[in-house]
């Protein structure tokens, strides 16, 4: 099988989870296959069979992680949708959050176990979404006419003072120097703040549209 780091660390996350325990053994089947592990690895490992598992690998491979976390036993086997049916469902909450309208994760969540018509977990639901590249959407904002752009050097003292703060600090506790450990570097940096005179401070940051600033109010 095929992996991402990103799909065997969300299954290590949701072994983890208490709320998953009844599926840990489908989640584990499907990160050992995952992993690289074979058949008859896995077998010895979780004392199951080779059925249990094809199974579980199949499912996975045809509906996404969200179709092991669903109880199949006593009833219908089709507590998801297929990958297409999920598109469309999806599509159709897209078009109320292109329109405008906040489309919140709980409301869809509600909406997909209703049309379900069963139980759903939402840790399935946000696997889903992950899977469709949905993220948070909000209206966007119109931006005003009258801002635009302007460069700005990578060094302006003039404009973040607190770069000639930095340099006094430099000066004062690191030229010419090496240290041990990080521990030692952030002990010196923090005797040479503790050290730094309120006035050098002033007289550091001082400039004149700062001062414009508080003197406006």
């Amino acid at each position: 099988m095929k992996s991402t780091k990103e799909e065997i660390q969300t299954i290590k996350t949701l072994l983890k989870d208490s709320r998953t325990a009844k599926y840990h053994k489908r989640l584990q089947i499907v990160l050992f296959r995952l992993m690289g592990k074979s058949y008859k690895e896995i077998i010895e490992l979780l004392d199951c069979n080779q059925t249990m598992i094809w199974r579980n690998v199949k499912k996975y491979e045809e509906f996404g992680l969200d179709s092991l976390l669903q109880e199949t036993r006593g009833g219908r086997n089709h507590a998801y949708m297929t990958v297409e049916e999920e598109k469309v469902f999806l599509a159709r909450h897209l078009k109320a959050a292109e329109a405008g309208e906040f489309v919140t994760i709980d409301a869809l969540f509600q909406a997909y176990k209703k049309e379900l018509g069963c139980s759903y977990t939402r840790d399935a639901f946000y696997q889903l979404l992950k899977r469709h590249g949905w993220r948070n959407i909000t209206p966007h904002p119109e931006h005003p006419s009258n801002i635009g752009f302007t460069f700005i050097p990578p060094y302006t003292p003039e404009m973040n003072p607190i770069e000639q703060v930095w340099k006094e600090i430099r000066k004062r506790g690191f030229k010419n120097k090496a240290f041990r450990t990080l521990e030692d570097v952030m002990n010196q940096l923090q005797d040479v703040i503790q050290g730094l005179e309120k006035e050098v401070i002033k007289s550091i940051v001082n400039r004149r549209w700062t001062r414009m600033l508080f003197e406006s109010r």
